[in-house]
């Protein structure tokens, strides 16, 4: 039976970053579909009780570091706690993502490479010099894709339609995994959807 999964995510979300890999394997090992979400992470803060990193008590700021930290040494992934560049505005990277969903690119390492551009590699994925050489890196057509990312406003149109989706699914916080109506929230969630998967 195929199975697929909504994957609710945000570019510029470390916990994303981390856990693109395993979810890639994941879904390769057990033939999985995805379909691409991205949403609004405020929009979903602000409609389900959560708050943006900068508002929350310092404890608890500096508890999400440590546990970054960790997360990034389990998985073996370079993660930079303090990139320059965030919190940052994804739509460009979004759009550009979007477009290369038409053209049939592996979504799953680009989407991983937008992020580990921002947070392994300091890099500015709203400049597009910089998002250009990500796509390039990967094959694509970037002077293509961006041209097709510049109109932003229907790229927000996406991300709007798939927040309001998000939160009517129950998702409060990126990333969430939705499979069979059952949802996943965290990377650190991805043992039980493995185990969902290989059902």
């Amino acid at each position: 039976m195929a199975k697929t999964v909504d994957y609710y995510f945000s570019l510029s979300s470390p916990w994303t970053y981390l856990g693109s890999l395993e979810f890639a394997r994941l879904c390769e090992d057990t033939s999985t579909t995805v379909n691409f979400r991205p949403s609004h992470l405020k929009t979903v803060f602000a409609a389900t009780g959560g708050l943006p990193v900068p508002e929350r008590a310092p404890e608890r700021q500096a508890y999400r570091l440590v546990e970054l930290e960790r997360w990034g040494a389990y998985r073996q992934m370079d993660i930079n706690l303090h990139p320059a560049h965030w919190p940052f505005d994804d739509t460009l990277a979004v759009g550009a993502m979007l477009a290369a969903e038409k053209a049939g690119a592996d979504l799953h390492a680009l989407t991983h490479s937008i992020m580990r551009a921002a947070w392994a590699e300091d890099r500015d994925m709203t400049n597009p010099e910089h998002l250009a050489t990500v796509l390039s890196g990967l094959g694509l057509d970037s002077k293509a894709l961006l041209a097709v990312a510049a109109d932003q406003s229907a790229t927000r149109k996406v991300i709007d339609a798939n927040t309001e989706t998000a939160i009517a699914a129950g998702v409060f916080g990126a990333p969430s995994y939705l499979y069979e109506n059952e949802l996943f929230w965290g990377q650190d969630r991805l043992e039980f959807l493995g185990r969902a998967l290989a059902r």
